[in-house]
């Protein structure tokens, strides 16, 4: 903005031509910087908005995949496993790290500098 009225100034002095083509061109790439900025500040809340919807569907995957994973070793620990009950823990661990993925996709395309998120799913694997 102030770059904006410094230009103006300029413009009010009566410059030569080139002068006068110098800032009508710096005019013009500020304006649209700041057009620019306005309108990504908008998506911006909306991507963030979308970003914390999948980082709250990633930790529950997470916790959820977790307690499956605990729950399927538990299984195998008794001296006769429920086979059919290993089958149905493995698919909905297998279901939930799909979800987890693909939520993790989605995170990743919309902010590339996930630190804590990376972190947690580093240690979750």
């Amino acid at each position: 903005q102030l770059a904006l009225n410094e230009l103006r100034l300029a413009e009010i002095n009566k410059p030569n031509l080139d002068e006068q083509f110098i800032i009508y061109r710096y005019r013009r790439i500020i304006e649209d910087d700041i057009a620019d900025n306005q309108g990504t500040k908008a998506l911006d809340s909306v991507a963030s908005m979308a970003f914390e919807n999948h980082n709250r569907y990633f930790q529950g995957y997470m916790k959820r995949t977790a307690y499956l994973h605990m729950e399927f070793w538990h299984q195998l620990t008794e001296s006769n496993p429920n086979l059919y009950r290993l089958k149905n823990i493995g698919c909905q661990i297998q279901r939930n790290l799909n979800h987890l993925r693909e939520h993790w996709d989605k995170m990743q395309m919309i902010n590339k500098n996930l630190s804590e998120p990376c972190r947690q799913y580093g240690l979750f694997l």
